[in-house]
């Protein structure tokens, strides 16, 4: 699994883009500050926008 970075300030949204196999399916789910957000699979992808950040 690779996880690329960038700096990110308080109040930015932020893109989580998953990428899994070609032929997945279903929804991926990620916590962030104890908020679970989640994406469904299209085409082995899936893009999660987690907006209003803070430290």
């Amino acid at each position: 699994m690779q996880c690329p970075t960038r700096t990110v300030h308080v109040g930015d949204d932020v893109t989580i883009n998953v990428k899994l196999a070609d032929d997945a399916a279903g929804t991926v789910r990620v916590e962030v500050n104890g908020t679970n957000c989640t994406a469904a699979v299209e085409n082995g992808v899936a893009s999660i926008v987690v907006s209003g950040l803070f430290e």
